[in-house]
C-alpha cells in the first residue's frame, strides 16, 4: 500500500538466518549465528542467551523487552508467551510504533482476531497510516470469516467493516489498490454486487493496476452475480477483440450468449445495446465473431492463436449439449478437428486441446477420423521396410498426439493380445527413434520421446488386466527403468514404477523412486499415500518410520508457516490472499492423509518399541493418549489425495466425470421426475391420508398404545383408521385439485409446469451409465455408499468366489424348497412343546423368504487410489483375533475385580479365551504359509499377500502380548495367593483353577507358534535366495543387451526388497519371541 512498498526491516534480514536455523532444528547453528550478530551490532539485545530445553529439544530466546527487537517466538510451542511478551512491551512503551506492529502480527500468529482489531486501531492512532487503518478492518473481516453464526457477519462485523472504509472513502484518503480490493471483498461478502461493481467502474477501480485485466475480472464476476449478461457478454466480446486467446473470457461470452438467448433478449431500439458496448444475442452473431477472430489468425503468417479456433468447437459442443439443430451451421466438427491438427499437431498441447471435444465423434468416425490425421503426419519410409519414422521433433510430436488421441478414443483397447505386443513393439521402436533428437539434453531435462515409453507401459497393463498373468507388469517395468535410464527427472515413470512395485510387494526401490521425485510442500499431502499405504504393510517397518516422520514433519510445520504468510501478507498489503492462507491451513489441519500418517506413527511405535506392559504404559503416557483430547476433526476430515497424479490417456467411457458423480451422490433411491399418471397421484395421496391418520390414531388411544407396546412381534398390517375430519377434507381438496390439473390442462402446458428433478448434464450422465455393459454397480452392504465396478473384474471375482467349492456347494431349487420346509417343521416343533408362543410363531412362519444375494468385493482401477488394507484385515481373520484379545482383558479385569471365590463362569470363560485365541493365531499364521516368488511354466509368479499376512500376524502378536502381559501381571499374585492358602492348611498337593493351567499351555503354545514363524521366514528367505531369476529371462535370446540389462535391474530390486523385508520381519518376531518368555506365572 504504502504498504505495497514497505520496507523491510534491516534486522529482519539479519535475524533471517537465525530463524532459519531455528525451523531446521539446528539449535547449535543457531547460537552460533547469534553470537556472530551480537559482535558485530552490540546494541542490537535480540538474544541475550540461547537455551536448550530437553523436553521440547528447541532452543528459547531470552529477550529483554525495554529494548526494541524483531526477534519473535516463532520456535516455540507455547505461541501465547509471543503475545505476553510484548503485551508488557507495550504497556512499558505505549508510543512505540514497533511494540504495537509486533504486538499485532503476534496476535495474527495465534488468531486472536478482536485483538488484532483492537491493536490496529491503537497503532493508527500513535501513528495515522493508512496500513494500520486497514489492518483493523482486514481483522474485522477475519472475524466475520471465522464467526460461527453467520447472521452475526453479516449483520456486525462486515457492516462495521464496510462503515469504517466508506469513512476513509468520504474523506478522500484511499491510497493503494490493496485498499480497494479490500474495500471490494467487504462489499462482494455483504452481497451488495451492485455497489461493489459501482466501485470497479468509478475512479477507485482505476486503482486496480497490479495485475493484468483485473479490474475488468472482477466486473465480469459482478455482472455474472446481477445476471446482467448483455453487460457480461459485451464486455467478454470486447476482451476478446483485444486479446483473442484468453479461454476464461470465451467462457464468459458463451455463458452470457445463452442466458440471453434463453430470456429472449433483444437491444432497445435507438439505445445502446449495454454499457459496455455490443451485444451479441444470437447464435448467428456469435459464430460470426468467431469466425472473424479466426479469419483475423489467418491473415497472421506466424504464431497463430490457438483460442479462435477451439472456441468454435466449444460452441459446437455447447449447441449439441443444448439439443439445438443448427450446429451444422458451423462446420464439421470431424473436419474442424483435423483443420486444428494440421495448424497446431506439432505442439505437445495439442491433445489436451483435443481431448475436450472427441465426444463429438461418433463412434463409427473414430477409425476416419484417426487416418485422416495421419495422412497430416509426414513420416518417412525407412529403406528396409520398417516403421515410418519422424524426420525431427515437430513430426514426432505430431504422430505423437495421433497415438494418443487412438487410445483416447478406445483403438488401443479394442485390439488383441498380439496386435497390443505389435503396438508395444512399435512405440519402443519409436521411442529408441526419439532419442537421437534428445542426445545434446541434460539430465534434468525432459526427453521429447518420453510419452511413447509411457504409452507402451500402459499398453502392457492393459494385457494384465485382460489376461491376469503376471508377466506384462515385469515387462512394463523393464520398459519404464529404460525410460527412466534416458530420462532421470521425469515424475510419470516414477510415479508409475512405484505403483507396480509396491502391487508386487517389493517397497525398497519405493524409497528412492519417492524421494527422487523431491516432493515439495503441499505434494506430501497429495501424493504422500503412494508411500505411506504401503511402507508398513509390506514389512519396511524403518523406511515406515522415516516416511512418517517426514510426513508429519510437513504438517507440523504448516501451522507457523502459514502464520508467517499471513504476517508478510498484512505487511504488504495482500488482503485478499489471507482468507486464502486460512483456507489452506485449515484444508490440511482436516486432512484426511495428516489423521491416518498421526495413528498409524503412534500405532507404529507401540508395535516396534513397545515389548510389555511396562514399556507399553511407558509409550501411551508419552504420546499423551486421551480421549477427551483428542484433536483430529474427525467429522471434518477431507480427502485431499490426487487421484489424477498418474497421467493416462485412457477414454472417457471408463472413468466417471464429474456429472456422473453428481448423478451417482444422489444415491440409489433417487426416482428422477416422469410423466405422472392421475392414478397413481390418487393412490400416493390416499396412502400419505392412512399414514397421517394412523399416526393420529395411536397418539390418541392410550389403550391401543398400551396394547401395541404389550406386543413385541408382528407383522405388517393392513389396517386403516376411520379418516378424521380435516384429514378427509383436505384430501378431497387435493383430489379435486388433481382432476382440475389433470383434466383441464392439455398434454403441453403440463409438460411445460412440470419440475424437472435433473439437469441436463444429468440425464445424459444418466443414460451413458445405463447403457455402459463396462460398469457395474451396487450398493454397499452398509450404508448408503454407491460401489462401481468393472464389469468384467466384477464378473470375474465372482466366478472365483462360486468356484470355491470349500466354501460355497451348489444347490437346486427343490433342496431350497426342502430347506425351508425343515425350518417350518423345527418352528412347529418349538410350537408344540411351548417353547415359543403362537404370536411368535406366526411372525417367524415365512412362506416365501427371500433368497439371499452375493456381491463380489469391488477392484480399484489400477491407476487410480490403492485399496486399503481391510480386505485383507478382515479375509484373514486378523480383526477376528484382535477383537478376541480384548474380550480376553475384559474377563480378566473382572476376575481381578471379584476375585477367585465368586468367578467360576468367569474363569471358565477365560479358559475358552486362552484356547480359542491360540487357535485364531494358529489359523492367521497358516494365511502367512507360501513362497514370495514362485517359477511357474517358465514364468516369475510373486505372492505379495504373504508379505501382507505376515505383518499381520506380527501385529497381532505385538497386541497378544500387551494383553498377555497384562493377564500375567493379574493371575500371578492371585496364583500366589492360592499357594500360600494351601501351605497354611498343608495340603499335599495344589491343584490350581483351569484358567492357570491353560494359561500355561496358553504361553506355552505362543512360544511354539513364534518359533515355528521363524522357521518359516528362515525357509522363504532361503527359497528367494536360492531363485537365479536372471536364468530364467535371460535365456530368451529376442532381448536385446539394453533390455536384459534393465530386466536385471528390475528383478535384482524385487528380490533385494523382499528380503528386507523378511528380515524386518524376522527380527522383530525374535523380540517378540524374547517377550513370550517373561510372561510365564
Amino acid at each position: 500500500m504504502a504498504a505495497r512498498s514497505h520496507v523491510q526491516d534491516p534486522n529482519d534480514r539479519r535475524l533471517r538466518p537465525i530463524y532459519d536455523s531455528l525451523d531446521n532444528g539446528n539449535n547449535k547453528m543457531a547460537i552460533q549465528q547469534a553470537d556472530k550478530l551480537l559482535k558485530k551490532h552490540k546494541d542490537l539485545h535480540c538474544a541475550k542467551m540461547l537455551h536448550e530445553q530437553q523436553s521440547q529439544d528447541m532452543a528459547m530466546v531470552v529477550i529483554n523487552p525495554g529494548n526494541p527487537i524483531n526477534l519473535d517466538f516463532r520456535v516455540c510451542f507455547e505461541t501465547e508467551l509471543v503475545t505476553k511478551l510484548y503485551e508488557a512491551a507495550v504497556k512499558k512503551v505505549p508510543s512505540s510504533e514497533e511494540y504495537h506492529s509486533h504486538l499485532f502480527m503476534a496476535y495474527a500468529r495465534v488468531g486472536e482476531y478482536k485483538k488484532m482489531q483492537q491493536a490496529g486501531m491503537a497503532l493508527y492512532k500513535i501513528v495515522p497510516k493508512n496500513p494500520y487503518y486497514f489492518w483493523s478492518v482486514m481483522s474485522l473481516v477475519m472475524q466475520s470469516i471465522s464467526a460461527q453464526d453467520e447472521k452475526l457477519s453479516k449483520t456486525m462485523f462486515l457492516p462495521l467493516a464496510e462503515r469504517m472504509v466508506e469513512k476513509m472513502v468520504k474523506e478522500d484518503k484511499i491510497e493503494a489498490e490493496a485498499e480497494v480490493q479490500l474495500y471490494y471483498m467487504i462489499l462482494e461478502r455483504l452481497g451488495k454486487f451492485q455497489e461493489a461493481l459501482n466501485v470497479l467502474r468509478g475512479n477507485l477501480g482505476e486503482k486496480l493496476t497490479s495485475e493484468l485485466q483485473s479490474r475488468e475480472s472482477k466486473c465480469l464476476a459482478m455482472y455474472k452475480k446481477l445476471r446482467k449478461w448483455q453487460e457480461c457478454n459485451a464486455l467478454s466480446r470486447k476482451l476478446l477483440l483485444n486479446n483473442p486467446d484468453d479461454w476464461q473470457f470465451y467462457l464468459s461470452y458463451f455463458d452470457s450468449l445463452f442466458h440471453l438467448v434463453d430470456e429472449g433478449w433483444i437491444p432497445p431500439e435507438g439505445s445502446d445495446h449495454s454499457v459496455e458496448g455490443v451485444v451479441d444475442y444470437s447464435v448467428e452473431e456469435a459464430a460470426k465473431f468467431i469466425e472473424d477472430r479466426i479469419i483475423n489468425e489467418e491473415s497472421k503468417g506466424f504464431r497463430k492463436l490457438r483460442g479462435p479456433y477451439l472456441a468454435k468447437l466449444e460452441l459446437i459442443q455447447r449447441l449439441r449439449q443444448r439439443g439445438a439443430n443448427d450446429e451444422h451451421k458451423l462446420g464439421e466438427p470431424v473436419e474442424l478437428m483435423i483443420q486444428y491438427f494440421e495448424k497446431f499437431g506439432d505442439k505437445p498441447c495439442c491433445y489436451t486441446d483435443l481431448k475436450v471435444f472427441v465426444d463429438l465423434l461418433s463412434p463409427d468416425q473414430h477409425i476416419q477420423f484417426i487416418n485422416k490425421l495421419m495422412e497430416a503426419v509426414p513420416l518417412m519410409v525407412p529403406a528396409d521396410g520398417g516403421f515410418a519414422l519422424p524426420g525431427d521433433t515437430k513430426v514426432m510430436y505430431r504422430h505423437m498426439c495421433v497415438v494418443q488421441l487412438s487410445r483416447l478414443l478406445c483403438l488401443h483397447h479394442n485390439k488383441d493380445q498380439s496386435e497390443k505386443l505389435n503396438l508395444i513393439g512399435e512405440l519402443m521402436s519409436r521411442y529408441r527413434h526419439g532419442l537421437e533428437f534428445g542426445k545434446s539434453c541434460l539430465k534434468t531435462e525432459l526427453q521429447s520421446c518420453d510419452n511413447y515409453c509411457l504409452l507402451a507401459a500402459h499398453v502392457f497393463i492393459d494385457i494384465w488386466k485382460d489376461t491376469g498373468d503376471e508377466w506384462p507388469l515385469w515387462q512394463s517395468m523393464y520398459v519404464l527403468e529404460e525410460g527412466l535410464f534416458h530420462s532421470p527427472c521425469n515424475a510419470q515413470f516414477k510415479l508409475l514404477l512405484t505403483r507396480i512395485f509396491c502391487h508386487l510387494g517389493a517397497f525398497e526401490p519405493v524409497v528412492d523412486l519417492y524421494s527422487s521425485l523431491d516432493a515439495k510442500h503441499v505434494q506430501h499431502d497429495t501424493i504422500g499415500y503412494l508411500l505411506t499405504r504401503y511402507a508398513e504393510a509390506l514389512g519396511q517397518f524403518a523406511a515406515a518410520s522415516q516416511s512418517c516422520n517426514f510426513t508429519l514433519r510437513f504438517f507440523h510445520s504448516n501451522q507457523k508457516d502459514t502464520s508467517e504468510y499471513i504476517i508478510q501478507a498484512y505487511k504488504y498489503g495482500a488482503f485478499e490472499k489471507i482468507p486464502e492462507f486460512i483456507a489452506f491451513r485449515n484444508r490440511l489441519n482436516n486432512s484426511l492423509h495428516f489423521a491416518q500418517v498421526r495413528t498409524e506413527r503412534m500405532l507404529l511405535d507401540l508395535f516396534l518399541e513397545a515389548n510389555i506392559s511396562v514399556s507399553l504404559e511407558e509409550s501411551i503416557k508419552s504420546m499423551s493418549l486421551n480421549p477427551e483430547d483428542d484433536d483430529i476433526p474427525w467429522n471434518d476430515l477431507r480427502d485431499n489425495r490426487d487421484i489424477n497424479v498418474l497421467t493416462n490417456w485412457d477414454p472417457k467411457d471408463r472413468g466417471i466425470n464429474e456429472n456422473d458423480l453428481i448423478l451417482l451422490n444422489k444415491g440409489l433411491g433417487f426416482i428422477p421426475s416422469q410423466s405422472s399418471k392421475l392414478n397413481n397421484t390418487l393412490t400416493e395421496l390416499r396412502l400419505f391420508a392412512r399414514l397421517v391418520a394412523l399416526k393420529l390414531y395411536f397418539n390418541s388411544n392410550a389403550k391401543s398404545i398400551e396394547t401395541i407396546s404389550n406386543i413385541s412381534l408382528k407383522k405388517k398390517s393392513n389396517f386403516t383408521p376411520p379418516l378424521p375430519s380435516n384429514v378427509e377434507c383436505f384430501t378431497r381438496i387435493c383430489e379435486d385439485d388433481f382432476y382440475k390439473y389433470y383434466t383441464q390442462n392439455n398434454e403441453h402446458n403440463v409438460k411445460k409446469n412440470r419440475y424437472y428433478n435433473m439437469t441436463s448434464f444429468e440425464v445424459a450422465s444418466l443414460a451413458k451409465l445405463t447403457q455402459d455393459d463396462m460398469l457395474t454397480i451396487k450398493p454397499a452392504d452398509k450404508g448408503g455408499a454407491i460401489i462401481l465396478m468393472d464389469t468384467t473384474e466384477y464378473d470375474k471375482s465372482m466366478h472365483t468366489l462360486l468356484n470355491d467349492t470349500k466354501t460355497y456347494i451348489v444347490i437346486t431349487t427343490t433342496e431350497i424348497s426342502r430347506i425351508i420346509q425343515k425350518v417350518h417343521d423345527n418352528i412347529y416343533d418349538l410350537l408344540m412343546c411351548r417353547q415359543v408362543d403362537k404370536e411368535l410363531y406366526e411372525f417367524l412362519l415365512i412362506d416365501l423368504p427371500l433368497i439371499p444375494s452375493m456381491k463380489g468385493l469391488p477392484k480399484y482401477p489400477f491407476l487410480a487410489l490403492p485399496s486399503s488394507r481391510m480386505a485383507g484385515y478382515f479375509s484373514t481373520g486378523t480383526c477376528h483375533c484382535q477383537m478376541s484379545c480384548f474380550h480376553l482383558v475384559c474377563d480378566i479385569y473382572d476376575l481381578d475385580t471379584s476375585g477367585m471365590e465368586e468367578t467360576v463362569e468367569i474363569q471358565e470363560r477365560i479358559r475358552d479365551n486362552f484356547a480359542s485365541l491360540l487357535l485364531q493365531l494358529k489359523e492367521l499364521f497358516s494365511c502367512c504359509k507360501g513362497n514370495l516368488m514362485e517359477v511357474k511354466n517358465s514364468q516369475c509368479k510373486t505372492n505379495p499377500a504373504v508379505l501382507e499376512n505376515l505383518v499381520f500376524f506380527v501385529e497381532t502378536i505385538s497386541i497378544v502380548l500387551w494383553t498377555s502381559s497384562y493377564c500375567a501381571s493379574v493371575l500371578r499374585p492371585l496364583k500366589s495367593n492360592l499357594q500360600k492358602k494351601k501351605k497354611k492348611k498343608k495340603e499335599a498337593s495344589v491343584v490350581l483353577p483351569p484358567a492357570f493351567t491353560n494359561y500355561q499351555d496358553y504361553v506355552t503354545g505362543l512360544h511354539s507358534l513364534l518359533g515355528e514363524a521363524l522357521e518359516h521366514i528362515k525357509g522363504v528367505d532361503a527359497t528367494l535366495t536360492a531363485l537365479k531369476l536372471e536364468e530364467l529371462f535371460l535365456e530368451d535370446t529376442a532381448l536385446s543387451e539394453v533390455e536384459k540389462k534393465f530386466t536385471k535391474t528390475v528383478q535384482g530390486k524385487v528380490q533385494s526388497s523382499y528380503q528386507r523385508s523378511l528380515q524386518e520381519i524376522e527380527e522383530l518376531l525374535k523380540k517378540r519371541l524374547d517377550t513370550v518368555k517373561v510372561l510365564k506365572i
